[in-house]
């Protein structure tokens, strides 16, 4: 399952905390456009179509600090938590009227190049269910991980440093000869590319505006029966804004 300190695992309360606080600021921001001028019989006979995308707030702070040590591209991967793992930060929808498909890809080259040596892709079906109002929702479904780690880092580590030889002190002694070996940097995530079944759920708030583009707030949560400790076995997302457009 994930970390507790990777950034695919935020706390429950966290992410409850941000849903409910959005909701309740709902009703103040927008008074009187955020309606939902459909009837039930047209609910019925004429079924929604929607097409659009919802950012992830996992998938921001993820591009934003891949590592502690590389933040803004700063620093070395030194240690396995360096090594952070990709996560979509947008994600493609379509939707018939409760069944929806959800499309998310990244990779972990959002700072430098030589970062890339991890990508991933999530597939999601969901069916969306309103049991309170029009307005708030729930879902579930299944999901679908493709993962692909494609080298692990490495660095050189000293054994014994030559301290009797001339050197600088700002850069230090050098290393003896044969003393230095290269080391793989693991983590632990599979190697190689991978297919991980799981299931989502969670709850949202969406409204219309105009008629035809509905706005969406989303609190989700992931769980995949794997094994690993630093990946999607089981965490949280909330994607903080969705745009749909109805057709």
């Amino acid at each position: 399952m994930i970390s507790r300190k990777d950034t695919f695992a935020p706390p429950a309360w966290l992410l409850l905390c941000c849903f409910f606080g959005i909701f309740w600021a709902m009703p103040f921001t927008f008074p009187a456009i955020a309606q939902d001028t459909h009837t039930e019989a047209n609910e019925i006979t004429d079924p929604k179509q929607r097409m659009g995308f919802y950012f992830s707030l996992t998938g921001m702070v993820a591009d934003i600090f891949p590592g502690p040590l590389n933040f803004y591209g700063q620093g070395n991967i030194e240690e396995s938590e360096d090594d952070g793992m990709p996560y979509p930060t947008l994600f493609f929808s379509t939707r018939y009227d409760k069944y929806q498909l959800l499309i998310g890809w990244d990779d972990n080259s959002s700072h430098r190049e030589y970062l890339n040596n991890e990508n991933i892709f999530k597939i999601a079906a969901r069916y969306n269910y309103y049991p309170f109002t029009k307005n708030l929702y729930l879902w579930g479904g299944p999901v679908l991980w493709r993962f692909n780690k494609k080298f692990h880092f490495s660095k050189y580590v000293c054994d014994e440093y030559d301290y009797e030889s001339d050197y600088d002190i700002v850069d230090g002694p050098p290393c003896k000869p044969e003393a230095s070996r290269h080391v793989e940097i693991e983590t632990d995530r599979p190697n190689g590319k991978s297919l991980t079944f799981g299931i989502t759920s969670g709850l949202g708030l969406e409204y219309t505006l105009f008629n035809f583009i509905v706005l969406s707030h989303e609190i989700e949560f992931l769980y995949s029966p794997c094994k690993y400790k630093e990946f999607i076995c089981i965490g949280g997302d909330l994607k903080l804004l969705g745009v749909h457009f109805e057709l």
